[in-house]
């Protein structure tokens, strides 16, 4: 992990005068030394909207400056305040707690365009911005939380006894909210019902249920096991307002862990690790025209049909649609769903430096695996299919090119004809996938050293083995963050 200097975002004052001043002097300052050069993109179907809006994001997470400000560019002469609208959710949901003062600024300024038109323009800043999201480190963990409770099975339960009509349940949605000894969960549903679900809406939470955000807001301030910055409370009431999601709701608990992981620091005795940042392993993909592959993912309509594309054309993903999710070859829909949100956490939700503080983690995983248990993944083998789905891409990619008309008829897949997948372990247990040259006196060596071995850890070292040699034999070697490979077939090329 790679230490950060992180600030609470308290030096930016205490009064809402000062606070505000402040955000208007670092934008006015920031945007004199940015050296801003516009891009000539621009969007001339309207139908691409939501494309240049999907590769805009993901060109943030990723880091990836000159994507992002093309995009940029593109939405705002198209629809400029949709652009500054999806500013205030990118901030919320990929920035975080990573950079407050930085988050601060994008809430603050993106409900004010007379101001930015008057103090440098109004694009002048959406550059700023933008580039400076790229740059930063990048922290899911206030999306990962809504995700976490609106979604897990296992909290069913929990979300119909926070969200029940009983009056005498406030005292005790009061208490549970602000008890740092319960359960984040718990904690952060007792939370969302005292909001109410009008402003903050979820998936799986009673519609329309009337609340206050204010009142939030009062016992979080009040009595709350953290003091809040008012840069916090403003970021937390400002995206309320202009969002309409349950993102404000989590980002007061993220703040909580993210401040205390930062109070006790790096300590080997007690074994807190303090705030730092680490690099995801990020599926790349070649650039697809002007957009990048990512970008079409369930988020666009191009998106949406390549992934069904892929769940027909790829034997792989195709079977474990079939034999693992029960899933039959007609349920369009149902094969969608399931595969759709494995593409996202796999490719979609990656960063290029992700905040990393105590619990960050675990939170990651619970969000992961209540996403992909609930659209239909069996979560035995959420690990399985992550990786099933992570070393398929370069066939999804090719899917999206078919579906967009960049296939030169009769041209063939720009992968291997065939990959070979073994049973599935009735334990969870990650599998590789080879190209065709493994013979199939190979496949059968390895159906039965997958029915032999005793724990999936012992089947997964002699997996890694094995591809060790391989691609010793056949293969050159890419390292990539993590230590994990990624194998291009010599004289092909990238």
């Amino acid at each position: 992990m790679t230490p950060l200097i992180w600030t609470s975002g308290a030096e930016l004052g205490d009064t809402q005068k000062e606070l505000e001043a402040n955000l208007a002097i670092w934008l006015r300052s920031a945007l004199l030394d940015y050296p801003f050069q516009q891009r000539d993109t621009f969007i001339k179907n309207e139908q691409h909207k939501w494309r240049a809006a999907s590769a805009l994001q993901k060109a943030i997470r990723r880091g990836h400056v000159e994507t992002a400000l093309r995009m940029a560019n593109g939405l705002h002469g198209l629809d400029w305040e949709y652009v500054w609208r999806r500013m205030a959710v990118i901030a919320l949901e990929d920035i975080g707690v990573a950079d407050i003062p930085l988050v601060a600024a994008i809430v603050w300024v993106c409900g004010k365009p007379a101001w930015r038109n008057a103090n440098g323009g109004c694009l002048n800043y959406l550059y700023l911005l933008v580039e400076r999201m790229c740059l930063s480190v990048k922290d899911r963990s206030v999306c990962d939380l809504v995700c976490w409770v609106d979604w897990a099975p296992d909290l069913q339960t929990a979300r119909a006894n926070c969200f029940g009509p009983d009056p005498e349940h406030e005292d005790w949605r009061r208490a549970m909210m602000i008890d740092p000894d319960a359960l984040l969960a718990h904690r952060m549903l007792a939370g969302w019902s005292i909001a109410g679900t009008k402003k903050c809406r979820g998936e799986n939470v009673p519609e329309g249920l009337d609340g206050s955000f204010q009142k939030f807001m009062q016992i979080w301030s009040k009595q709350g096991p953290v003091e809040l910055p008012l840069a916090v409370q403003m970021i937390c009431q400002l995206g309320a307002n202009k969002t309409g999601d349950s993102m404000p709701v989590a980002y007061p608990f993220i703040y909580e862990m993210a401040k205390k992981s930062f109070d006790n620091g790096p300590d080997v005795g007690s074994k807190t690790m303090g705030i730092g940042w680490e690099p995801d392993e990020l599926v790349q993909l070649p650039i697809m025209g002007n957009y990048p592959s990512e970008a079409f993912d369930q988020h666009c309509r191009e998106g949406k049909k390549a992934i069904r594309y892929w769940n027909k054309a790829c034997a792989p993903i195709a079977e474990f649609l079939t034999d693992e999710c029960k899933l039959a070859p007609d349920d369009v829909a149902g094969r969608f769903t399931v595969t759709s949100i494995l593409v996202f956490r796999v490719e979609g939700a990656q960063v290029d430096k992700r905040l990393v503080f105590e619990g960050s983690k675990d939170l990651f995983d619970l969000a992961e695996l209540a996403l992909n248990q609930s659209q239909g993944c069996p979560g035995e083998l959420n690990d399985y299919a992550m990786d099933l789905v992570r070393l398929n891409m370069p066939s999804l990619h090719h899917a999206r090119k078919v579906v967009l008309d960049m296939i030169p008829p009769g041209a063939k897949p720009e992968l291997p004809k065939q990959w070979w997948l073994g049973k599935l372990s009735k334990q969870p247990s990650p599998s590789l996938i080879l190209p065709d040259l493994v013979s199939p006196t190979e496949a059968a060596e390895e159906a039965a050293l997958l029915q032999s071995t005793a724990t999936p850890a012992e089947y997964q070292q002699s997996i890694k083995a094995k591809a060790a040699q391989y691609v010793s034999e056949h293969l050159d070697a890419v390292a990539l963050p993590k230590k994990k490979l990624v194998v291009i077939k010599k004289g092909k090329g990238s």
